[in-house]
């Protein structure tokens, strides 16, 4: 569902992502032994618990007394950023992607000094 956590539409939202994990709960591999009691459960536990504490946080932004929250976009909860940040740290040490804290330093000036003087590639200059 590609729609923003809204106080209208949170009841079912919740209802269906909790059918979601209910189900994956329920999946097996071909040996007939359910995913969850194996090794591979990570992926559903971490869909849960992630899940719950969207929902949860959603819930507290909806209910609060002063300025409460029109919509949640739970793309922001993502860690998308910070990987694509942590994966141009590694890049900035070429073959090396497991940096010291002195290679981090002169990766982190170096990334913050050309996304301060670059210009936008919407400007209306050179």
């Amino acid at each position: 569902m590609k729609a923003p956590l809204i106080p209208e539409n949170f009841a079912d939202t919740k209802n269906y992502v909790n059918n979601c994990i209910e189900y994956l709960k329920t999946l097996t591999d071909a040996t007939g032994k359910k995913i969850i009691d194996g090794p591979r459960k990570t992926f559903i536990i971490g869909f849960g618990t992630s899940a719950q504490s969207i929902f949860a946080i959603a819930e507290r932004l909806f209910s609060r007394q002063n300025s409460a929250f029109e919509y949640v976009l739970t793309y922001k909860f993502s860690q998308d950023p910070l990987e694509m940040f942590f994966s141009k740290i590694r890049s900035r040490n070429g073959w090396n992607n497991n940096p010291n804290p002195l290679q981090l330093k002169w990766a982190l000036r170096a990334l913050l000094m050309k996304n301060n003087i670059e210009a936008s590639k919407n400007a209306n200059c050179l």
